[in-house]
């Protein structure tokens, strides 16, 4: 019974902070957007498809304008709601590559996955071009490093501190665990599935994000997450893949387990 409550209440949080991170983004993006859909003064002399026309290029260009006018005003905002819509537009392209019914509730849990996803890669890329910055200017004050390997070293050492620091973390304490527990995975299966799937994890970033990775380590840091959350897409797809496939053997192994009857201790 209390499984049952914990899991309803789970689901309401769930749906409420989706709903909460959609109505923050059109705050957000209505000032901007609503720009593009004013009348131009010389309106009446435009024909009605000229003025739809007109409308259509306003209004696509204010897109980029408005997620650039976010990201100077809102960056932590926008960027975890950034990370939480492709999170579930990556959970959707592997749910249909797997021929079954959408599951609408997976899709929620990994909304909410990315949401938090999404503040902690906006803290690391921050601190870490920070740490960078001053490992490379200990290293020229040394004599160690020359000025022409600058951008060669800055880029090496973001990657080993991102695919040793950053992506253990993450991984151990949010992507595997987080959408484990919001199925209904026993807590004490949650150490077990993180050791078996963190290494194919860690396989599967190193293969998607190395290259993509040296180019957002050679980027401005306000467009970091831009280029992280499209790559994103393809990444959460093989998250969701992983991440399912191993919640399904646990849950077998879990129910094997159980018909099997257990000794007793004295």
């Amino acid at each position: 019974l209390l499984l049952r409550i914990s899991s309803r209440v789970t689901m309401k949080v769930h749906w409420l902070l989706s709903m909460l991170s959609l109505a923050i983004a059109t705050l957000m993006i209505l000032p901007v957007m609503s720009e593009a859909f004013v009348d131009p003064s010389h309106a009446s002399a435009l024909s009605t498809s000229n003025i739809l026309l007109h409308k259509y290029m306003k209004a696509s260009q204010a897109i980029p304008a408005a997620y650039s006018h976010c990201l100077t005003h809102h960056h932590l905002a926008t960027e975890c709601v950034t990370a939480g819509c492709m999170a579930c537009l990556g959970d959707f392209l592997a749910q249909r590559k797997s021929k079954k019914p959408w599951d609408a509730k997976r899709s929620l849990r990994f909304v909410l996955k990315g949401l938090g996803e999404g503040m902690m890669w906006s803290w690391w890329y921050h601190h870490a071009d920070h740490w960078v910055a001053t490992m490379t200017q200990s290293a020229l004050s040394t004599g160690l490093l020359a000025v022409s390997m600058i951008a060669v070293f800055r880029t090496v050492v973001s990657l080993i501190m991102d695919l040793f620091i950053a992506c253990p973390f993450i991984y151990s304490f949010w992507d595997i665990p987080l959408p484990a527990v919001l199925s209904g995975t026993p807590f004490r299966t949650i150490p077990r599935l993180i050791k078996s799937k963190l290494g194919e994890m860690m396989l599967a970033s190193v293969k998607v994000w190395l290259p993509v990775n040296i180019l957002i380590y050679n980027s401005p840091l306000q467009y970091r997450v831009l280029i992280s959350a499209t790559a994103d897409v393809f990444w959460q797809s093989i998250v969701s893949a992983i991440t399912s496939r191993e919640l399904t053997d646990e849950e077998a192994m879990e129910q094997g387990s159980n018909l099997v009857p257990q000794p007793q201790r004295s």
